[in-house]
């Protein structure tokens, strides 16, 4: 019995493990923004950031991501919540990281969940370089150094 249509063949493999991992950051706040940066400058990471859930809508329209880091307050009338419906109604099967730091973060949690998201990040407190790698090693994103004079 053959298990061939289960099976990726060594270069498809090959090609997976040498892709750039993406990731797309919806935040209002430059400060996130800019950490997220900061780390596409140490790792090779595809790292597309905005500052808007429209944005964030757009943004999918034109890839794919492996990861969406996704705050879930804003200033506009469409929030995170609103983002992550619609893109959960799209069937997008990438993971997304909830980022909130809402004083209803227990029924931010219980929404998000029912939506299929299992990371969460508290912020500020969780926010920080470290915090993020172990994020993305959890998110079974490979880190892999940037080499000196590369440019992200």
């Amino acid at each position: 019995m053959s298990n061939q249509g289960n099976q990726v063949s060594a270069e498809g493999l090959a090609a997976i493990l040498a892709r750039t991992p993406k990731l797309l950051v919806v935040d209002d706040e430059y400060i996130v923004r800019l950490l997220f940066d900061r780390l596409a400058g140490k790792y090779e990471l595809d790292i597309t950031s905005v500052s808007s859930p429209e944005e964030g809508l757009r943004a999918l329209e034109k890839s794919e991501y492996d990861v969406i880091f996704l705050d879930m307050k804003f200033p506009q009338a469409m929030g995170g919540m609103d983002m992550l419906r619609t893109i959960n109604r799209q069937n997008y099967t990438g993971q997304i990281v909830v980022m909130s730091g809402s004083i209803n973060l227990h029924d931010v949690m219980q929404e998000s969940n029912k939506l299929g998201v299992v990371s969460f990040m508290i912020k500020p407190v969780d926010f920080g370089e470290e915090t993020l790698l172990m994020v993305l090693k959890r998110s079974r994103i490979r880190l892999v150094p940037r080499k000196p004079n590369s440019l992200p």
